[in-house]
């Protein structure tokens, strides 16, 4: 067999060490989309040996940026006894080769855009309704690792700690929902919703309301 197999991202760490058991002669890519820890924080995971093991079914593990490449690393080194030679990891007679593949967006097509009549009027509404006040603009996939309610208690703790501020910022929040029929995203959607509400009834007043919610998705 020598297929082709692409992965992604952390929830099929362990995939790759499987898809080698079945395929050994496959090329396997896996690429990691969220960043990966540095062994400090690595090392405290029970499982930790098996998630390196897992991706060390890859012929090729790519990363956003070199730091999370050299994390990887270290963690093979330190877990696996496994060093490397400038990203590559000599696995049972194969090569496996780490590296850094950043992902950008397309600039000129946003920069170009920010120009459009359209995008100004929005960007001058917004400025109208919320004259005077500082705008916090956020906007995420409804998914646990956004850290979307740590967030949203920051907030709340930054308001408590400096009420001089009461009436002179608002956080525009946009959570793009996700996986509905997952239960510990519907969770997840209702403790975002009673924390906007608890934060909103505690400092709001009916000229100002602290956070403005909106669970959509923008084009």
């Amino acid at each position: 067999e020598t297929a082709t197999v692409w992965i992604h991202d952390y929830h099929l760490m362990l995939l790759p060490a499987m898809v080698r058991e079945k395929l050994p002669n496959a090329l396997i890519g896996y690429f990691h989309h969220v960043p990966f820890p540095s062994f400090e924080l690595f090392r405290l995971l029970p499982q930790r040996k098996e998630i390196i093991e897992g991706l060390l079914g890859a012929d090729l593990v790519g990363f956003h940026i070199y730091d999370y490449a050299r994390h990887f690393l270290s963690s093979c080194l330190r877990l696996l006894g496994i060093p490397n030679d400038y990203g590559l990891l000599h696995v049972d007679g194969r090569i496996v080769r780490v590296d850094a593949f950043p992902i950008s967006i397309d600039y000129d097509r946003f920069v170009t855009m920010r120009e459009l009549p359209e995008v100004q009027a929005q960007y001058h509404s917004l400025l109208d309704t919320y004259e005077g006040q500082k705008i916090l603009f956020s906007v995420d996939r409804l998914d646990y690792s956004k850290g979307i309610t740590d967030r949203l208690k920051a907030y709340r703790r930054f308001l408590e700690d400096s009420p001089e501020f009461l009436g002179q910022v608002v956080h525009i929040m946009v959570v793009s929902p996700s996986r509905p029929g997952v239960e510990s995203y519907q969770q997840l959607q209702t403790d975002i919703d009673q924390l906007v509400s608890r934060i909103n009834g505690e400092f709001g007043s009916s000229e100002w309301t602290p956070i403005v919610y909106q669970a959509q998705t923008l084009t």
